[in-house]
């Protein structure tokens, strides 16, 4: 359980609620009581040991009590906290009791701090368009709004207790994030018991698809096994950039190096491109391709990636290809170094998976001759109204808009929430609650989300079997509502120059069609400015 470290009442105050400032407070009313002194009528309610004396009535009377920022938990009508240690910001009002609190969980510290921010500002964006075009979201069968209050939460410090202080201490109905595939499977075995749903906007892994999660667990990310089509169309045409690059015979074999983070989202991709994957002609498993692949595995969170840029230079045949699946920590601890590392021998070409699009190595890219040497592949944000109308938003309030894979998912999580709470009955606004509602939202008349849109979604949804399907700025939300995942297209990347000069992400023109199932488009090397 969380600490409430900065929540601290004196004996001696005039107040009819205690809480203890301990962590690991209980389980079971026994664990309060059997601590005496004040706790002896104790009960333990949502992992805090509070007195039944004088249960709470209202959030506003918890605010008074504690004097922060507070919810009368039910049905124990217990007072809470909705600050933590990782959870440090609330948007909209909380005392109010009508108000539907939601979870908002990405990475505001740490190494991929720059991309987490993003997310969670995508997602202030969508409450503040929520905010500003309707009163609150309106009680099914009565007309009575509910206002949204989002409490945000750091994942970079101990995911875990942060989903904990969400779903079974606050009983929050739906979380946005965590971003990383790693994470949901962890915060997902707290949060499925708790009945909360989680929404991640960029976790990718194939591992989440066959979670046993009660209809819980969806993402607006596609999973990595379309991803992973497109990364092995990218592994032989690279090969193929290299030997033309480089005057270098089909028959001279080449080796390749592959960096993949120790996770879910590693593994996977890792897994299913090198398995798949044709190099010198032949799969990597072929004998004739013995020693061609250097595997380099790495554990979450690594202070450095020294032995593996180390395992890389001293390689008998320096790789030509090197992959990196991972994020944040590929271009900072590996790519910089290795590229300072390298010499004069011939510098290879790089392939990214999705995760290490990052503002990170655009700037690594200020290089001109590792900018042209740099690919990989993401879901597809495509050029939309919807995506368009996100970005101007996010432009209005944050200045220039990142070039984030999620942020767009974030934004369109905000507003599945949102509908799916104008299904669901009036108490208790649950997980389960909203799943039932998404079901309605992929089928009928196109809707985009927005602000502008959601008096006209709430009308349909009011009508007995009102359906519509939703269309994200991420792109189609065409739900399979079995797996919580929905198809997506999945684009090839490089970087180019804009009109300043400064490196940018733009799409090559070489892309994963979801509704064909196959590659399709030509890679552009003048579009990409590689030659």
């Amino acid at each position: 359980m969380r600490r409430f470290a900065t929540l601290v009442l004196a004996a001696t105050c005039a107040c009819s609620l205690f809480v203890d400032t301990s962590g690991d407070q209980c389980k079971t009313d026994a664990d309060c009581t059997q601590r005496g002194g004040p706790f002896t009528s104790a009960i333990c309610a949502a992992g805090i040991c509070t007195l039944d004396g004088a249960p709470c009535t209202t959030n506003q009377s918890c605010i008074d009590r504690l004097g922060a920022p507070a919810v009368c938990v039910r049905p124990k009508a217990a007072c809470v906290p909705l600050l933590s240690q990782d959870c440090t910001k609330v948007i909209g009002d909380p005392a109010n009791d009508d108000a539907v609190i939601v979870g908002a969980l990405f990475s505001l510290s740490g190494t991929n701090q720059s991309s987490g921010t993003a997310r969670m500002r995508s997602v202030e964006v969508a409450a503040n368009d929520i905010k500003q075009n309707v009163p609150g979201i309106p009680v099914a069968a009565s007309g009575k709004a509910r206002p949204l209050v989002v409490l945000e939460c750091d994942a970079a410090m101990d995911v875990g207790r942060a989903a904990t202080h969400l779903a079974t201490e606050l009983h929050v109905p739906a979380i946005v994030g965590p971003e990383a595939s790693g994470d949901v499977i962890t915060v997902s075995a707290i949060t499925i018991p708790a009945g909360t749903m989680i929404i991640s906007p960029s976790a990718t892994s194939t591992a989440i698809t066959n979670l046993q999660d009660d209809g819980l667990v969806w993402r607006t990310a596609p999973s990595d096994a379309v991803q992973a089509l497109a990364l092995l169309d990218q592994v032989s045409q690279v090969e193929q950039k290299y030997r033309a690059d480089n005057a270098t015979p089909a028959g001279t074999s080449l080796s390749a190096a592959f960096l993949y983070l120790n996770d879910a989202y590693g593994l996977g991709l890792y897994n299913a491109v090198s398995s798949a994957a044709t190099f010198n002609g032949k799969p990597f498993g072929d004998p004739a391709n013995a020693g061609a692949l250097l595997a380099l595995q790495y554990d979450p969170k690594p202070a450095d990636l020294a032995p593996e840029v180390a395992q890389t230079l001293a390689a008998k045949t320096r790789p030509a290809l090197v992959v990196g699946l991972g994020s944040t920590e590929v271009v900072t601890k590996y790519l910089t170094p290795l590229e300072q590392g390298w010499g004069a021998s011939t510098r290879p070409l790089y392939l990214f998976s999705d995760a290490v699009h990052k503002p990170e190595l655009l700037a690594a890219a200020a290089d001109d001759a590792l900018r042209k040497r740099v690919r990989g592949t993401i879901p597809a944000s495509p050029s939309s109204t919807a995506f368009n109308g996100f970005i101007l938003k996010y432009v209005g309030a944050f200045g220039a808009a990142p070039q984030v894979f999620g942020m767009a998912g974030a934004y369109d999580a905000m507003f599945l929430m949102t509908y799916g709470i104008a299904t669901a009955p009036r108490q208790p606004i649950t997980g389960a609650a909203l799943a039932a509602g998404f079901a309605r939202l992929v089928s009928g008349s196109k809707l985009e989300v927005g602000g502008a849109n959601l008096s006209t979604g709430f009308q349909i949804l009011a009508t007995s079997g009102g359906t519509f399907n939703l269309e994200g700025a991420s792109g189609p939300l065409d739900f399979d509502v079995r797996t919580g995942e929905a198809p997506s297209n999945i684009d090839v990347w490089c970087i180019a120059k804009d009109g300043t000069g400064a490196p940018v992400f733009v799409s090559s023109g070489r892309f994963y069609d979801a509704t064909r199932g196959q590659m399709s488009g030509t890679f552009d090397p003048v579009a990409c400015l590689a030659q």
